[in-house]
């Protein structure tokens, strides 16, 4: 039972991940190129939402890869798995990457 609570919460935290790091880097392009004109709505619910929730976005998805790390060595070291990092760890460092350099950008040019 606790490891399905664990799975389960790093595949929901590498979800919102995931959906954060696509918002950001959307809102990112929007302020870039400068497309307030069609669509600032968007950029503007973005930054709404970064400025709201970042911090506890920040530590849940830390908390969520650490906990996926966790389980992967965990697995290593009982011999049901080959690799320490696999595919989800991978990509949610990378859209966590993603949406904190997004909550930066947007943050520096849009204050």
């Amino acid at each position: 039972m606790k490891a399905l609570i664990s799975d389960l919460l790093t595949n929901i935290g590498f979800i919102f991940t995931a959906i954060y790091a696509i918002l950001n880097l959307i809102a990112m392009i929007i302020v870039e190129f400068d497309f307030w004109d069609n669509i600032e709505w968007f950029a503007e619910f973005v930054l709404g939402i970064d400025v709201f929730t970042w911090i506890v976005y920040g530590i849940f998805s830390v908390l969520t890869l650490l906990l996926k790390l966790r389980i992967n060595s965990k697995a290593v070291d009982n011999g049901h798995r080959v690799k320490w990092l696999d595919l989800q760890a991978i990509l949610h460092f990378v859209f966590m990457i993603i949406s904190f350099g997004g909550i930066y950008y947007l943050f520096e040019n849009c204050f």
